[in-house]
């Protein structure tokens, strides 16, 4: 799952995780992090993550594991701690369109699926 956008301030930025990026110079991207599992569960969907982070509790750490700039060969480890989507809608701004990777507890990133 591509991660297409990380709202400032939320726990997906304070853990690293980077978004695709518009070179508006060039009109090229440059791919972000792809996410491939969570707690060792793997992630290809929106309703993947909800999935794997469904059972846990607001303050809950949950490791992401990510392939930098979407290569198999820059693998990471994130860990992200999860927050309420009300709270992290009140502390940050942006997140407009797509698919919003939330339900009751919230990571801060815009996703799509490739």
């Amino acid at each position: 799952m591509l991660v297409a956008e990380v709202w400032r301030g939320s726990p997906a930025k304070v853990a690293g995780m980077e978004p695709l990026v518009l070179k508006y110079g060039d009109g090229t991207i440059a791919l972000g992090d792809l996410i491939m599992a969570v707690d060792g569960e793997e992630v290809v969907c929106v309703e993947d993550l909800l999935s794997a982070t469904e059972a846990k509790a607001e303050g809950e750490w949950v490791e992401v594991q990510v392939w930098r700039m979407s290569n198999e060969s820059k693998k990471a480890r994130l860990r992200v701690k999860l927050t309420c989507s009300s709270k992290l809608l009140l502390s940050t701004t942006g997140g407009s369109g797509g698919s919003v990777a939330a339900g009751p507890l919230h990571h801060g990133l815009t996703s799509s699926s490739i």
